[in-house]
């Protein structure tokens, strides 16, 4: 919001000058340009002239509208001014979680529930000051103020900062309800340009901070960032079933992204470790995407208890209502999942019976129809090949080793790279699971494999780990944010003292790990 108290006058080429109005009408489209071009035909001597005019303010800001809007206190917006005011003595704790520079002890939830709450007080005692009625600005010292401004998710908080705003000013009958339904399509998407005008005709030194932030932080996230940051991801984590690039003739006309159902899989449940820092908190399609994961992190676990099927009727019911709420009709795979409780409720967990396997062979088939070199009885061609490749599997099939062991460490027969225990591969420098105990959750980085020779005959393996502690679970990009323990050392765990569960994926930001399990722990 600009607040211009007195006007300064700067002379402009013809050129430049429309290139304004018309930047100013893109902003605001729902107005003309003739609400904010006023033209002169003679100068003030009375002199005719070729081109001249000035801009007008057409969203003009009076102190009192300001009042509305809890910005400032004034004496006649006393009826109007909000009543949930923090007091002084409360300052210091309640802007702690915005304040601290060490945001890893506070969670999102927390942060944000205390940036609304604090709405009145930061505006009134940081943001502005009021002298003589004279209004000033002080971005920068709340910029410095506000350590949680500078994370990843800074613009969303001053997003919600502009929203309460504009509610203000609508309940307020300052401004009308056009406006504000178009606010927040304008603030998003045409960012660009009036950055830019500002940029030329403001205040330099804090304007380019607010262009530098948005730049940073609200990168569009188009084909080709998308495909970046997947590529990123990848070379990070298990790269088994991941999707190939999203192509450009994809965006054409319609979305239309042609992936195995494993590949789909791996994109829903990296998806939000994948670009979610660049998607707003509030944000009403990515909570669809919250809810979608929520509940395939049910239906891929092995375990289910009765508080999990609660939750998943829940969540079911929530996907549906919004996907019915932005995108109108249903789909009928929608329908099938109100089933999936009642299903999981009579014969246990969906994994132990999903079709996933059976997806897998249409690939195989499609390549060998692809392959063969004539169409003539095709049907029996590939029911031959598939034949023959079973036959394969059955006879090099070994029911007894269900432990294989990789390449080991050279000059050493017993610590190895990587081993394979019930078709889960375990690496040196994976994640796994320590303990599931409440409150929270450990994880373990391995260091080394070692191989256990038991007096039975029997072969085992020994994990030394790394531990870390879980700090909190990032909702907003499903996964749980972790930390090494640096008060104990690294710890000794055979195969049978950890939950049986696969190895999960980890990704590195900063000094924490990004944790995301492949069903819900």
């Amino acid at each position: 919001m600009l607040i211009i108290e007195n006007p300064i006058t700067y002379k402009i080429s013809s050129k430049r000058f429309e290139e304004i109005t018309d930047q100013l009408h893109q902003l605001f489209p729902t107005i003309s340009r003739r609400d904010w071009y006023a033209g002169h035909t003679v100068n003030a001597c009375g002199e005719e002239v070729t081109a001249s005019g000035c801009l007008v303010n057409y969203y003009k800001s009076y102190i009192q509208d300001l009042a509305r809007a809890g910005l400032i206190q004034f004496k006649s917006a006393k009826s109007v001014a909000p009543t949930n005011i923090i007091d002084d003595n409360d300052i210091e704790f309640s802007l702690k979680p915005l304040t601290d520079k060490d945001r890893s002890l506070y969670s999102l939830d927390c942060v944000v529930t205390c940036w609304k709450n604090s709405f009145d007080k930061r505006i009134r005692e940081i943001l502005t000051e009021t002298k003589n009625r004279k209004i000033t600005i002080r971005f920068q010292k709340y910029w410095n103020t506000f350590v949680c401004l500078k994370s990843t998710y800074g613009c969303d908080l001053l997003t919600l900062d502009c929203d309460k705003i504009i509610v203000r000013l609508l309940e307020q009958k300052s401004i009308t309800r056009s406006v504000a339904e178009n606010f927040s399509t304008i603030f998003t998407t045409r960012w660009n340009n009036l950055s830019e005008l500002l940029c030329n005709a403001g205040d330099s030194s804090g304007v380019n901070e607010i262009k530098d932030f948005r730049k940073e932080h609200k990168k569009d996230i188009d084909q080709k960032f998308f495909n970046l940051r997947l590529q990123e991801f990848a070379m990070q984590s298990d790269n088994s079933n991941k999707p190939p690039p999203i192509k450009r003739n994809q965006f054409k006309e319609k979305l239309n992204i042609k992936y195995s159902a494993a590949e789909m899989l791996y994109l829903t449940r990296y998806f939000g470790i994948i670009i979610g820092d660049k998607v707003p908190i509030v944000n009403d399609h990515w909570k669809m995407y919250i809810y979608l994961r929520e509940i395939v992190d049910i239906l891929m676990s092995p375990r289910i208890t009765d508080q999990f099927i609660s939750v998943l009727k829940e969540k079911i019911n929530s996907l549906n209502s919004s996907y019915v709420l932005h995108f109108q009709n249903l789909k009928p795979k929608f329908h099938f999942l109100t089933h999936y409780p009642s299903i999981i409720e009579e014969f246990g967990p969906c994994i132990h019976y999903w079709t996933m396997r059976h997806e897998s062979r249409h690939r195989d088939i499609k390549a060998n129809a692809v392959a063969s070199n004539t169409h003539l009885n095709l049907l029996k061609t590939i029911a031959t090949k598939q034949a023959l490749k079973m036959c394969q599997v059955f006879d090099s099939f070994e029911a007894d080793n269900n432990i294989l062991f990789g390449p080991n460490i050279k000059k050493n027969n017993i610590h190895y790279q990587q081993v394979i225990i019930n078709n889960s591969e375990y690496k040196v420098n994976s994640f796994l699971v320590i303990s599931l105990a409440n409150p929270d959750i450990q994880f373990g980085k391995i260091v080394s494999i070692k191989k256990l020779e038991l007096k039975t005959g029997e072969v085992s393996v020994q994990f030394e780990l790394e531990v870390y502690n879980e700090l909190f679970f990032d909702k907003h990009i499903m996964a749980y944010v972790v930390s090494k323990d640096e008060t104990s050392n690294k710890k000794f765990v055979k195969l049978n003292d950890i939950p049986s569960m696969p190895p999960v994926s980890a990704v590195k930001k900063g000094e924490c790990y990004f944790i995301i399990p492949k069903y819900k722990l």
